[in-house]
C-alpha cells in the first residue's frame, strides 16, 4: 500500500483543472439529486402527499445507493471503454440513463408508482456514476490532494443542489414541472459531457498501469472487501452507518416544516438556495483549511501509514473532525431548544445556513478519510462499500423519520437528530486509537 501511495499523481500538475472536472461531475449528481429527492418531494407534497408517503418515497428512492456493494465490482472489473479509460466510460453511460429518466419524470405527473419507478431508475444510474467518479478520483489523486478534491466535489454538489433545489423552485414559479425536468436533464447532461470532451481534447490519457489494471484478472474478489480488515477500517464502516442519521430523520419533514410555517414557493426557494450557498461556503472553507494542512505532514492516526508523521500533527486532523461533528450536533439541538423562535424568519434562516454548512464540512472530512484507505486497483468498490453503508443509514432513518413524524413533533425530531450525531464519535474515537494496527 505504501508503494501505491508513493506513486506520482496526475494532479501534481494542473490540479485546479482536475478540481474543476470533478466539481462539474458532482454538479450533475447534485443537480439531478436535489431535483428528484427534494424539489420533487416538495411538488408532491403540494399535490397531497403525506409525511408518511414522503418518508416511504425517500426510503425506497435511496435504495439504489445501498446497492453500490453489488454494482461497484462491475465498474472495477468490466470496461466501458473510452479514450479516457474505463471509469469515464461508465460515467457517460450512466449520465445518459439518468437524463432519460428525468425526461420520463416530466411525463408521469403525480402518479406515485410512476414517479417512484423513474426516480429509482435515475438513482441507479447516478449510483453507478458516483461509483465511477469516486473510483476515478482515487486513481487520479495523491494523498495530498484527497481533501481538496473532496472539497471540490462538495462545492460542485452544492452548486448542483442550488440549481436543482432553489433554482428549480424559482423556475416552478414561472413554468410547469415537466418543463423544469427537461431543463434539468439538459443541464446535467452538458455538465458531464462538456468537461470530459475538453479533457479528451487536451490529449490526456490514463497511464498504462491504470489501463492494464482495469478488468484485470489480478483483481481478486477478496480485495474488494479489504475495508473490513482491521479495527480502524471497520470503525469507519460503523461511522458511515451513523453519520447521516440527522439528515435521514429530518429529510421527510423539513419541507412540511416550511409549509407549516406558512412559507410560499418563493420563500421556500429563497431559504433552500441559501442552504445550498452555505454548503458551497462550507466546502470552500474546509477545502482551504485542508489544502493548507496538506502543505505539512498533518495526518490523522486513522490515516497514518508513514512513520515520520508525528503524533502531535496527527491529532490536528482528529480534533478537526471531532469538533465538526460536535458543532453539527449543537445545530440540530438548537432548533429544538429555540423552537419558540420558529416564526422569526431570521432564526430559521440562520439554522438552515448553519446546519447546511456543518453537514458538508463533516461529509468532506469523512469522505477524504475513506479515500485514504482505498487501494487503487479496487478503488471504486472499496470506496463504494463505505458510501453504500452510509446510504443504508439514510434509507432506514428516512423510513424511521417518516414513522416517527406520526408520534413526535417536529421539534422533538430535530432534538433526536442532534443526539444521534454524538453516536458517530464512538466509532471514530475507537478508530483513532486502534489505527496503528492498520
Amino acid at each position: 500500500m505504501r508503494q501505491e501511495r508513493a506513486e506520482r499523481s496526475p494532479m501534481e500538475k494542473k490540479s485546479w483543472g482536475w478540481y474543476a472536472l470533478f466539481g462539474a461531475l458532482y454538479f450533475a449528481q447534485g443537480c439531478s439529486g436535489a431535483l428528484v429527492n427534494a424539489t420533487l418531494l416538495y411538488v408532491m407534497y403540494r399535490s397531497g402527499w403525506t409525511e408518511s408517503m414522503g418518508g416511504g418515497f425517500l426510503a425506497v428512492a435511496m435504495l439504489p445507493w445501498t446497492w453500490k456493494i453489488v454494482l461497484a465490482p462491475v465498474v472495477d472489473r468490466w470496461k466501458a471503454t473510452t479514450s479516457l479509460g474505463s471509469k469515464p466510460g461508465w460515467i457517460l453511460l450512466s449520465t445518459l440513463v439518468a437524463v432519460a429518466c428525468l425526461v420520463a419524470l416530466s411525463l408521469v405527473g403525480s402518479w406515485f408508482t410512476g414517479v417512484l419507478l423513474f426516480v429509482v431508475l435515475h438513482n441507479v444510474a447516478r449510483s453507478v456514476q458516483d461509483i465511477a467518479v469516486d473510483g476515478w478520483a482515487v486513481e487520479i489523486c495523491g494523498r495530498e490532494k484527497s481533501r481538496p478534491t473532496q472539497a471540490a466535489m462538495r462545492v460542485g454538489s452544492a452548486l448542483g443542489g442550488l440549481a436543482g433545489g432553489g433554482g428549480a423552485m424559482y423556475l416552478l414559479a414561472v413554468m410547469p414541472w415537466p418543463a423544469v425536468c427537461v431543463i434539468a436533464a439538459a443541464v446535467c447532461g452538458w455538465a458531464v459531457i462538456v468537461p470530459l470532451l475538453l479533457l479528451a481534447k487536451s490529449g490526456w490519457r490514463p497511464s498504462a498501469e491504470v489501463v492494464s489494471g482495469e478488468a484485470s484478472a489480478s483483481v481478486r474478489w477478496r480485495d474488494f472487501f479489504g475495508v473490513f480488515r482491521g479495527v480502524a477500517p471497520f470503525a469507519l464502516i460503523v461511522a458511515a452507518l451513523l453519520i447521516h442519521i440527522p439528515e435521514g430523520i429530518t429529510g421527510p419533514i423539513v419541507y412540511k416544516w416550511f409549509i407549516g410555517l406558512g412559507y410560499d414557493d418563493a420563500h421556500v426557494a429563497w431559504i433552500t438556495s441559501w442552504g445550498s450557498v452555505a454548503k458551497i461556503c462550507g466546502a470552500l472553507a474546509i477545502g482551504g483549511v485542508t489544502a493548507w494542512m496538506a502543505r505539512k505532514p498533518t495526518r490523522s492516526r486513522l490515516m497514518m501509514v508513514d512513520a515520520h508523521v508525528s503524533e502531535k500533527s496527527s491529532r490536528k486532523s482528529e480534533w478537526l473532525f471531532a469538533t465538526a461533528i460536535v458543532a453539527k450536533c449543537f445545530g440540530y439541538i438548537a432548533i429544538w431548544v429555540f423552537s419558540g423562535l420558529w416564526r422569526l424568519d431570521w432564526f430559521v434562516f440562520v439554522m438552515v445556513v448553519y446546519t447546511s454548512f456543518m453537514d458538508v464540512v463533516v461529509v468532506v472530512l469523512f469522505r477524504a478519510t475513506v479515500m485514504e484507505f482505498c487501494k487503487k486497483k479496487v478503488a471504486a468498490t472499496q470506496f463504494a462499500v463505505y458510501m453504500a453503508v452510509m446510504n443504508i443509514g439514510i434509507v432506514w432513518t428516512s423510513w424511521f423519520g417518516g414513522q416517527l413524524s406520526k408520534i413526535l413533533s417536529t421539534a422533538e425530531l430535530f432534538f433526536l437528530s442532534g443526539l444521534a450525531c454524538f453516536l458517530v464519535l464512538i466509532p471514530l474515537v475507537i478508530g483513532f486509537y486502534c489505527s496503528r494496527e492498520y
